[in-house]
């Protein structure tokens, strides 16, 4: 834990210095943790961030990474998603991306397209793309929505479901408060289904941004219970 405070500490100085690099366009950095069930405990930790920097023509590159510290199962794993972004129009974005997360043993490969769009006060994403490890894969499908209430607040849903090697759903709504100069604070409520069994959980967190953030996220199967 001491090792992850630090590397978040890290990121959060380093981050005005990178914000003068040439093509600059975003960073953020976010922690939350989840209480699965009626546990009343810390079951999972979620760490990340992420950096974006154009490249000219509407073209930009994103690159997300993350810690994730299971406890119900006393597992590890880290990730990390490269974008290659194209912006269409303002609001409007469409992307591919690579990712790999390496849990206490193996690795986890996934790949595939992904989308936004603003409409007014309601920003739309979703992604498609394939996860593999070393025996077996599945298809990733995920949509979120999220309901922009003026400059401080907003309210999210997300779906995102697993098939093949394994068969994992997340379904959450959340809501968001932006501080006028500072961080945001946020929290969902989901139910998480892995192979027919489902549980309730409850995720808070915060996250801070410079420039206009990212345009997505980290795509590791360890982030399907954390929006950011």
């Amino acid at each position: 834990m001491i090792t992850t405070r630090t590397i978040l500490a890290a990121a959060l100085v380093a981050t005005p210095g990178i914000a003068l690099a040439q093509g600059f366009e975003g960073a953020q950095v976010a922690a939350s943790v989840t209480a699965l069930g009626n546990s009343g405990d810390v079951d999972i930790s979620n760490y990340g961030g992420g950096i974006q920097f154009g490249i000219g023509a509407g073209i930009s590159v994103e690159l997300d990474f993350g810690l994730h510290d299971w406890r119900a199962i006393s597992g590890q794993s880290r990730s990390m998603t490269l974008h290659a972004i194209y912006e269409l129009t303002p609001g409007i974005s469409a992307g591919l991306y690579y990712g790999e997360e390496h849990p206490d043993s193996g690795k986890v490969s996934t790949y595939g397209i992904e989308g936004t769009s603003e409409f007014g006060s309601l920003d739309v994403g979703g992604y498609l793309g394939h996860v593999e490890d070393t025996v077996d894969s599945a298809t990733a499908l995920g949509v979120d929505a999220t309901m922009n209430w003026g400059s401080a607040f907003a309210f999210s849903a997300a779906v995102d479901s697993y098939s093949g090697m394994i068969d994992m759903q997340n379904i959450s709504v959340g809501g968001e408060y932006r501080f006028a100069s500072g961080p945001a604070v946020f929290a969902d409520i989901g139910q998480y289904s892995v192979g027919g069994a489902s549980e309730n959980y409850v995720a808070i967190g915060a996250r801070v941004e410079l420039g206009r953030g990212t345009t997505f996220r980290d795509r590791g199967p360890s982030n399907i219970l954390s929006r950011y």
